[in-house]
């Protein structure tokens, strides 16, 4: 990117909307983080992502919009998709709503690798460290859903909700029994408390959590609230 380019982060617990210079839009998730030029050029649009972004591209067949992330390129014309690639996560997963986009990998001092282009309602996920990508198609909802502050799970494995959970009300979620990995859960809800959603899985299956006080850390700040999820005895 240029060095006039703009940086936007949507902070831990929001989500953030963006408009770019040529009309396109982006939705950003909580903890994600873009960088983007003042103006696009002529010939090519091009943003880093961090995170989870929902995007909405203006047509121009002149000018390709590449989405960066770590290890992939998205490339598109005038497309809805999203793109899910947090820091700490050891995939990069993208889900095509409508228009067409072209996958790329990237190498660091190699020019990118064609992955092959993607349909409407298509989900890929990339392993960054095989390499391997993985594709499903249809029921797309879950994974685009959190724009309009809906999270939806279906048939989710309790260590991929409190994995959501975390992100989404900025928490630690731990699984402290393994008696419970093999919980799964098929839910929808819309705008409700994280103590709300955490009763709903205790009641919908044997567990019980509790909670560990924040401290206060060197800096002044404390840490994150955390929960620990047990089999219910």
């Amino acid at each position: 990117l240029k060095v006039d380019s703009l940086e936007i982060i949507a902070p831990v617990g929001s989500k953030t909307f963006v408009q770019f210079s040529d009309g396109s839009e982006v939705h950003l998730n909580h903890g994600s983080k873009l960088k983007y030029p003042q103006e696009f050029s002529d010939s090519i649009r091009e943003v880093v992502l961090t995170g989870e972004g929902y995007f909405k591209i203006a047509h121009n067949p002149g000018s390709p919009f590449i989405v960066k992330t770590r290890g992939m390129n998205i490339k598109a014309l005038g497309t809805t998709f999203n793109v899910y690639a947090y820091p700490d996560e050891k995939f990069v997963a993208t889900t095509l709503v409508e228009g067409k986009v072209a996958l790329e990998r990237t190498i660091a001092g190699a020019p990118p690798q064609p992955m092959g282009s993607m349909f409407p309602g298509q989900h890929v996920n990339y392993d960054l460290k095989t390499g391997k990508m993985d594709s499903s198609e249809g029921d797309i909802e879950k994974y685009i859903s959190w724009k309009d502050g809906i999270l939806v799970f279906k048939r989710e494995s309790i260590f991929q909700i409190a994995n959501r959970l975390s992100r989404w009300y900025s928490v630690e979620i731990e699984i402290g029994d393994e008696a419970v990995k093999s919980y799964t859960y098929t839910a929808t809800f819309v705008d409700e408390s994280l103590w709300y959603i955490l009763g709903v899985l205790k009641d919908a299956a044997p567990i019980e959590y509790k909670t560990i006080p924040r401290k206060q850390l060197p800096d002044g700040s404390f840490s994150k609230q955390k929960i620990i999820i047990i089999k219910r005895s």
